[in-house]
């Protein structure tokens, strides 16, 4: 008997230990993005839902990085092959205190680019963590390169001159050679 309170003890602090380790730190869209540091420096990883809040009050350079082309996040600004980067650096900016974002289909190539960037003495590189795959998770869609005619390289004219595709499941339209928008 004189064990029981003991045992029931033991057993409440363990299970709290428990519950602490089974529920994981998710990182919340409010987190602060994290810097990664890297030889020659750092770059600072951003996540989707930091990176559109950001897309809504651009003030930085964005590049997708993959290669193969697989589409992209609305105002890109450069594609550059993440292995080329230093064949292409008259597609970035200068001015090495710019802020650069990358991105690529899942975060892998984006992240050899920065570290690229890095060595070569950029100051103020951010990598989006997850790429693409990371924002069509948040249900966000990619679009075709404004110089592309679909995944398969076709496209369709409509009567009025219009041409539109299908890209990654998304129905584009460009018009009178504005931007392509969304006919989903």
């Amino acid at each position: 008997m004189k064990r029981l309170p003991f045992v029931v003890i033991l057993s409440v602090v363990f299970l709290a230990a428990c519950a602490e380790k089974i529920s994981p730190a998710t990182p919340t869209a409010s987190s602060q993005p994290a810097r990664v540091s890297v030889p020659g420096g750092s770059y600072t990883n951003v996540s989707a839902t930091q990176l559109k809040a950001m897309l809504d009050k651009k003030d930085f350079t964005f590049v997708n990085v993959h290669i193969p082309y697989e589409g992209e996040i609305a105002k890109t600004d450069a594609f550059v092959p993440y292995n080329e980067i230093e064949k292409n650096l008259d597609k970035l900016p200068a001015d090495k205190n710019t802020k650069i974002i990358l991105y690529c289909r899942s975060g892998r190539m984006s992240a050899i680019a920065a570290e690229t960037l890095v060595r070569l003495g950029y100051t103020n590189v951010w990598d989006m963590e997850g790429g693409m795959i990371a924002w069509e998770t948040l249900g966000l869609p990619l679009r075709p390169n404004r110089n592309d005619h679909g995944p398969n390289g076709l496209y369709v004219i409509a009567t009025n001159g219009s041409r539109f595709s299908i890209s990654h499941g998304v129905c584009w339209v460009w018009r009178d050679g504005h931007e392509p928008e969304c006919c989903n």
